[in-house]
């Protein structure tokens, strides 16, 4: 298989959570004809944010507008009101998924998701290493693996070298998908798209229509 598609996402992106159904529908309808791999972007990293009050108002803000404009429910903004704070960040998501993808692709695609239902589904922090943990396990990787691994330097040099990929790629806004094929690459999105707009480019590249290179971005 010569052709392939990147996704790029991260743990704390709210239009990469409601991207999850169109990105299973393209894996479902594509899986047979393309590779897929997946990368974090890193949208918030290596800052001290936490979910104080500022933020809670900048979060229901745009939460609104992911539910407004694509029709997926964030059962995380009734909570947001009561709940504790915490750090608001994605490195300890990215982390937790460089170990997954350590074991496989799909396994660190199914923590992704998994991370992401944790978050805008349960409000639960995600960036507390035992929540973390208890992902990984939910998905079958052993707890001392994980935790061993999520102090490893060389796990959290993984994830800076996700980032700087996802840069090279032109990848400017998550979530994105990225063709690849031997004519080179391009972003096919760069934040949320419906599927059907995107569907009509991935036939149109896996027909040989045109190389991926020269493919246009759906806007």
């Amino acid at each position: 298989m010569n052709k392939k598609i990147i996704y790029v996402g991260d743990p704390v992106c709210s239009w990469c959570y409601a991207f999850t159904d169109t990105l299973e529908k393209i894996k479902a309808d594509f899986e047979n004809s393309v590779e897929f791999s997946y990368i974090m972007g890193g949208l918030i990293i290596d800052r001290n944010l936490v979910l104080d009050e500022k933020v809670k108002r900048l979060l229901r803000k745009n939460w609104k507008e992911v539910e407004t404009k694509t029709g997926k429910k964030i059962k995380a903004l009734d909570m947001l009101e009561n709940s504790k704070e915490f750090p608001y960040i994605s490195d300890p998501g990215c982390t937790g998924f460089q170990i997954a993808k350590l074991k496989s692709e799909e396994l660190a695609y199914s923590f992704y998701i998994k991370i992401h239902q944790s978050f805008y589904e349960n409000l639960k922090d995600i960036s507390d290493v035992n929540n973390l943990c208890s992902i990984a396990e939910d998905i079958g990787i052993d707890k001392e693996f994980f935790m061993d691994k999520f102090y490893d330097e060389k796990v959290k040099n993984l994830a800076l070298k996700d980032m700087e990929k996802a840069k090279e790629l032109g990848v400017k806004a998550f979530p994105a998908l990225v063709a690849v094929d031997e004519s080179g690459s391009k972003v096919l999105n760069q934040g949320f798209r419906k599927y059907s707009l995107l569907k009509v480019q991935i036939e149109a590249w896996l027909k040989g229509d045109v190389a991926a290179g020269d493919l246009m971005p759906v806007l």
